[in-house]
């Protein structure tokens, strides 16, 4: 373990960038502080920690999709119904064509929500706030959802901080920490700084959510999405659902609605008479 010979221990294995030193941290991610992380690494990084996000991105595969569909009500009580039908009655010619068009419908589904996801995640990219970063030796701006931890990144005047970090660099730096601290007042930071005991916010870190209010600062990403400081402080943040989420689960609904329907419509057709296949027909023409 790290010792920044400061006060910091890490005897329990916990990881507390600011009882460290700057260059300590940046050690511990293996970044140079000169020249920033190289995309191997930022890459690496990436696979292991996901995306700088409150909520994760959504799966946009086929595959994910196909499995919602099978895992659903709507589309294993139509397989069943067609099955039942084969096995009871007789007309191959009339079974494998709907056997085709469920397969259809079934990936078509999963077409249309594959495509909703990777646009849903394709906006909220877009929409991200953008952060000047030293990669490779080179400055330039990312999205916020695109930070690792070991990223050095530069802040100013006006500036959301996307992630928690600790300061290397600070020019009269304050910040307005009010959803962290509760406090009010914007706080001023020092990059020299090590904190000694367990602190609400200490002066050496930023935390994402904060914004920049004066000066100017280099810092060194620490933790990202929900490993962020203010993802804990605010539990609920993560039991409330996406947008994706809250169509899926819509969507769960209305599907197990048409297919309580359609189970109605083939029970009433047997009722009044018609043949299993047409009672089965009509229901399929309903819910489709």
């Amino acid at each position: 373990q790290l010792n920044a010979g400061t006060g910091y221990s890490a005897e329990d294995g916990s990881f507390e960038p600011s009882r460290m030193e700057a260059y300590e941290v940046a050690a511990h991610f293996g970044t140079d502080m000169e020249n920033g992380l190289t995309k191997q690494k930022v890459r690496r990084k990436r696979m292991e920690v996901g995306v700088n996000a409150f909520q994760p991105e959504h799966d946009a595969s086929m595959a994910n999709g196909i499995k919602r569909q099978l895992c659903g009500v709507y589309m294993p009580l139509m397989v069943v119904s067609l099955l039942l039908c084969a096995a009871f009655t007789s007309g191959a010619e009339v079974y494998t064509p709907l056997a085709a068009l469920l397969v259809a419908i079934m990936f078509i589904s999963a077409a249309l929500e594959s495509h909703a996801a990777s646009t849903l995640n394709k906006t909220t990219r877009a929409n991200a706030m953008r952060t000047t970063v030293l990669r490779g030796g080179k400055l330039i701006s990312v999205s916020s959802v695109a930070l690792v931890p070991g990223d050095m990144i530069q802040l100013e005047n006006g500036s959301v901080v996307p992630a928690d970090a600790r300061l290397c660099e600070a020019n009269r730096l304050t910040v307005l920490e009010t959803p962290i601290t509760g406090i009010k007042e914007s706080t001023e930071k020092d990059a020299e700084y090590i904190a000694r005991d367990e602190e609400n916010g200490s002066y050496n870190m930023v935390y994402a959510g904060t914004i920049v209010t004066s000066g100017r600062a280099t810092a060194i990403v620490c933790r990202t999405g929900k490993s962020c400081r203010l993802y804990k402080s605010q539990g609920d943040m993560g039991k409330l659902p996406s947008v994706f989420t809250s169509i899926i689960r819509k969507f769960s609904m209305f599907s197990i609605v048409l297919s309580a329907l359609c189970f109605l419509l083939v029970v009433v057709g047997l009722i009044i008479g018609r043949p299993l296949v047409d009672a089965y027909m009509m229901a399929l023409s309903c819910a489709v």
